[in-house]
């Protein structure tokens, strides 16, 4: 979260610094930009919770850091599509054994600029796609980190330590956000309306789980495992690089 902050302070001054370079400019109409997009996630957790209380695991919080990334384009000025990923990781420690949650999601997006000019870029969207998330637990557990009565039997009989037990659940998710950049343009064409331009800003919003296919381990559904949704809000950075042109009448000869 220091880190986070760090950016944000960073980025602020930077767009202050730059202001003067794309006050008064006008709307872009066609573009791109991709980048990275560091931020916070938060999710329900206490019927997770419930469960590692059950097998002496640490608790998850409830809020994670999320490393994300994004590409977009923007087209006749005002429709925005493109795609957004996220991960994130949490650790817990045991008694009986370590667990590592990991979640991965991907979408598709489409949205709506409705500023594009001397304010900035910004537009609300909507996005549709899928994410998966891996439950592991380390080897040399016990018995109570499965899920099912026959990997339990399995882990309590076995004379060697085994293999990590893994269980993997795929949903599909839908999303609500909306996006503030700041776009910085360099390199400008006077004449065709070319530019590149650095876009930081702000991404907030809600994701909520539409599908899910249950908790599987080895392609096999897992009965007995406990209640996990990808359903929540975030909140993250912008940091983009692209490029694209302005509309300019044509030069005079």
């Amino acid at each position: 979260m220091r880190t986070i902050r760090r950016l944000v302070w960073c980025l602020g001054i930077f767009g202050l610094l730059a202001g003067p370079a794309w006050a008064g400019t006008e709307p872009i109409q066609f573009g791109g930009w991709g980048g990275i997009s560091p931020g916070a996630r938060y999710f329900a957790v206490a019927d997770m919770n419930d469960y590692f209380e059950s097998v002496n695991v640490d608790s998850l919080p409830p809020v994670w850091p999320v490393i994300g990334a994004q590409a977009n384009g923007l087209l006749f000025e005002w429709l925005v599509v493109g795609g957004r990923g996220a991960w994130m990781k949490q650790s817990l420690n045991g008694g009986l054994s370590d667990v590592t949650l990991t979640v991965a999601s991907g979408e598709m997006d489409v949205g709506y600029a409705v500023l594009n000019g001397r304010y900035g870029l910004a537009y609300p969207y909507v996005g549709l796609g899928g994410g998966a998330s891996t439950l592991r637990f380390e080897q040399d557990g016990y018995a109570v980190r499965a899920f099912t009565e026959v990997d339990r039997r399995a882990a309590a009989t076995a004379s060697e330590p085994q293999d990590d037990l893994v269980y993997r659940k795929d949903v599909m998710i839908g999303s609500l956000g909306f996006t503030y950049l700041w776009p910085v343009r360099f390199v400008e064409s006077e004449t065709h309306g070319g530019f590149g331009a650095f876009l930081p800003g702000v991404t907030l919003g809600a994701q909520a789980q539409l599908l899910e296919t249950g908790w599987r381990k080895d392609g096999k559904l897992a009965r007995g495992g406990p209640d996990w949704s990808l359903t929540g809000a975030f909140l993250q950075l912008e940091i983009n690089f692209g490029g694209g042109t302005v509309k300019r009448p044509a030069p005079e000869h």
